[in-house]
């Protein structure tokens, strides 16, 4: 018969002990997995971001990026409380960020945001950033889509940040028709590509065919007739009032073009 070995009652008990200290470990280092760096990546909706402002970021509060700079051998997004509505902009994760600290925030997506105390007037509605705080409010030609009130916080509101600033919007699109008596002469299309991302935010979109006009401020009729415009492709850019200048906010002809050429 084989020998067995044997525990002395102190060995058992070191042994016992070992046992339980090991489950006490992380999986990777109870299966002796090697301790592996920390992917340094965004998530597909957060960023790190640091707060450059003199006072804390609230909860879902709205920051303006201003740059990015290295924090413990990691790069963040460095933001500030807005102080334009031409920027680029980020929502605050639901934790405050102490001035000068560090947190993190939602780059795109459906995000909750921190609204100006005054309810939105209605579904799917247009707001921009406030200005010298951390909230946004309803303003026709914004650029944020918001749905509704949200009971998460105070003054909360939820929509949608396809993670672009004001100023403009593009399009790319099909030609439906085109009016030759108006002036400028305008061109109804039908949107293949958005870049504020869904399409029911379109500004100007019609809300039974979805169709837009765009203005025609380029020399087209050289080229094109309102018969053989039809079913062409092209871009527009949608231009919203910057601060410190003024244009009328409306979808803009930049290019159109044939199968075989692009004469413009």
């Amino acid at each position: 018969m084989d020998e067995i070995g044997v525990f002395s009652p102190e060995q058992a008990r070191t042994l016992w002990q070992d046992y339980l200290t090991r489950r006490q470990l992380q999986p990777q280092t109870q299966a002796n997995y090697p301790q592996r760096k920390p992917i340094d990546e965004p998530s597909p909706h957060r960023v790190f971001v640091r707060n450059d402002s003199a006072e804390e970021c609230p909860g879902y509060g709205c920051l303006q990026i201003t740059g990015v700079a290295v924090v413990g051998g990691m790069t963040v997004v460095t933001c500030d409380k807005p102080y334009t509505l031409d920027g680029e902009y980020l929502f605050n994760s639901p934790y405050p960020i102490a001035a000068g600290g560090n947190g993190w925030a939602y780059r795109y997506g459906i995000v909750i945001a921190l609204g100006n105390g005054t309810p939105p007037t209605t579904v799917n509605v247009e707001y921009q950033p406030v200005v010298s705080t951390w909230t946004i409010e309803e303003s026709a030609g914004g650029f944020f889509t918001v749905f509704g009130e949200h009971n998460v916080a105070t003054d909360a509101v939820i929509g949608r940040f396809a993670g672009s600033g004001g100023g403009t919007f593009d399009i790319e699109f099909t030609v439906v028709s085109m009016d030759c008596y108006s002036d400028p002469w305008i061109l109804t299309v039908e949107v293949t590509y958005f870049t504020g991302g869904c399409t029911a935010s379109i500004p100007g979109a019609d809300p039974y065919t979805g169709y837009v006009e765009v203005e025609n401020r380029c020399n087209i009729a050289n080229h094109f007739t309102a018969e053989n415009i039809v079913g062409l492709s092209g871009t527009a850019t949608y231009r919203y009032p910057r601060t410190g200048s003024y244009c009328t906010p409306a979808w803009r002809l930049d290019d159109i073009c044939s199968v075989n050429e692009c004469p413009l």
